[in-house]
């Protein structure tokens, strides 16, 4: 009981009072500051992407008309350097300028096979929806892989619903495409 006394008379000097009601005073006037702080504290935003560097790039489509001609058409596109990223954007955008482009086909997967720069696309395809003409899947086949052509990509493997297929959509070979 003597030690207890000797530490409640030492908390009860003029000294450890002060030093007390500094201490909550401090603590009270900080806690606000903190808060306020945290509030203006400038946020952050981290990059999405897989941190590649995204710069513009004119890209090359060679589109088919009806009468299979060929209608040249660049396009200056912000794009990762990115071999699959460029070969997609290269397939969206026949995607947008072919009106005959079929709604069901859609390119899920690219990927780009060895040194020889062979570009495989895996498409879905729900083959009992409307069914482009032998002449409209003549353009859509040729416009692909002349424009995948131009911009470097020689090689074209086509999968259709991630398995091989011996026909584009329904009529063209897929082994008869010849540029």
């Amino acid at each position: 009981m003597a030690n207890r006394s000797v530490w409640f008379k030492a908390l009860l000097t003029p000294q450890s009072l002060i030093a007390l009601v500094i201490c909550l005073a401090t603590i009270q006037y900080a806690l606000p500051i903190s808060k306020d702080i945290m509030r203006q504290a400038p946020k952050i935003e981290l990059e999405t992407s897989s941190g590649q560097a995204v710069s513009s790039r004119e890209i090359e489509l060679a589109v088919f008309d009806d009468k299979q001609l060929e209608r040249p058409l660049f396009k200056t596109v912000s794009v990762a350097e990115d071999d699959a990223a460029i070969i997609r954007i290269i397939v969206e955008s026949l995607q947008d300028e072919m009106s005959i482009w079929p709604a069901s086909l859609t390119l899920d997967t690219v990927f780009l096979l060895g040194e020889a720069q062979t570009a495989v696309l895996d498409f879905s395809f729900e083959r009992g929806s409307s069914q482009p003409s032998l002449n409209d899947e003549w353009r859509l086949l040729r416009s692909l892989s002349s424009s995948l052509k131009r911009n470097g990509y020689a090689n074209l493997k086509i999968l259709i619903n991630h398995e091989e297929s011996s026909s584009f959509l329904r009529y063209i070979r897929l082994d008869s495409v010849d540029d």
